[in-house]
């Protein structure tokens, strides 16, 4: 009987040894899943290139310096709006930009028509479908149809006149998951 009970004995610690380590194995690969980082979109910087006007509008490309961190990216896909000061849209464009390498930075040029009047740009950027960034880049825009030479700094001020009052590009917390549209 007590070699019965030594072998149980026997079985039951082995059996205890190897639980202990699979559930060590679970919870080390569960740790070691759970601290690969998802990849991080993020704008670093942006400037507004004039390119052309008319009497009706003024023709520039928005230049993003759109940065990847941590993994590859899945595709990028960036839409803007142009937003008049009653909030409805009155222009749209899309870029595709594929994928960005693990810590890259990708400059980004979107052909953007403003008005006398707009007030906003709305940029949109996508990840695979889902919307991973929506930031916003307020304008004061301008036309005078009198171009005149500032006697004072003694340089033309031109018919077009576009400043920035304040941007902002926050990441969006839970990605949504938006239709796509075509352009």
């Amino acid at each position: 009987m007590r070699k019965i009970a030594k072998i149980c004995l026997a079985v039951v610690v082995v059996g205890a040894v190897v639980g202990l380590a699979l559930f060590g194995a679970m919870i080390n690969r569960c740790t070691a899943t759970s601290a690969i980082k998802d990849n991080e979109i993020s704008i670093d910087g942006y400037y507004l290139l004039k390119e052309s006007a008319t009497n009706e509008t003024l023709n520039i490309t928005c230049i993003l310096y759109l940065t990847n961190r941590w993994n590859n990216s899945g595709d990028i896909r960036i839409v803007a709006y142009v937003m008049d000061s009653k909030g409805l849209a009155e222009y749209r464009t899309g870029v595709e930009i594929g994928s960005i390498d693990i810590n890259k930075t990708e400059e980004v040029s979107i052909p953007i028509v403003l008005r006398e009047g707009s007030r906003r740009i709305d940029i949109l950027i996508f990840e695979d479908g889902l919307l991973k960034m929506k930031g916003y880049i307020y304008i004061d825009v301008f036309y005078n149809p009198n171009p005149y030479i500032d006697k004072e700094q003694n340089d033309l001020v031109e018919a077009w006149n576009c400043r920035i009052t304040s941007s902002s590009f926050p990441s969006i917390s839970h990605p949504i998951e938006i239709a796509r549209t075509e352009d």
